[in-house]
């Protein structure tokens, strides 16, 4: 990820936001119609922006208050911890996640 940053820290940061897109995508939406979901980044003048694609959900992501000790419910919180901004577009036969992780 050149031009993003060389601290082991900044790297964790994006390893993490999209381990918890995939995860999302993964427990909650359709894949897309060949059966799988899309990751991408590029960096920008704002960051490093991750986007996670899969075929939707009836539902959409959002930020929930769960406890710390509760086995599921705190991808999107710790996105949002993490990310600069995020945000979600969808259509009929696609959802993609957003974040933007800024640079040192």
């Amino acid at each position: 990820m050149q031009g993003f940053g060389s601290s082991s820290e900044q790297i964790e940061d994006a390893r993490v936001v999209i381990s918890e897109l995939v995860g999302n995508s993964v427990r909650h939406a359709q894949p897309l119609p060949d059966g799988t979901i899309l990751i991408s980044w590029r960096v920008d003048s704002r960051g490093l922006q991750v986007s996670v694609t899969d075929g939707g959900s009836p539902t959409r992501a959002r930020k929930v208050n769960a406890s710390s000790a509760a086995l599921a419910g705190r991808g999107i919180a710790i996105v949002d911890s993490l990310a600069v901004l995020w945000w979600e577009e969808n259509t009929r036969s696609r959802a993609t996640v957003h974040a933007i992780l800024a640079t040192a």
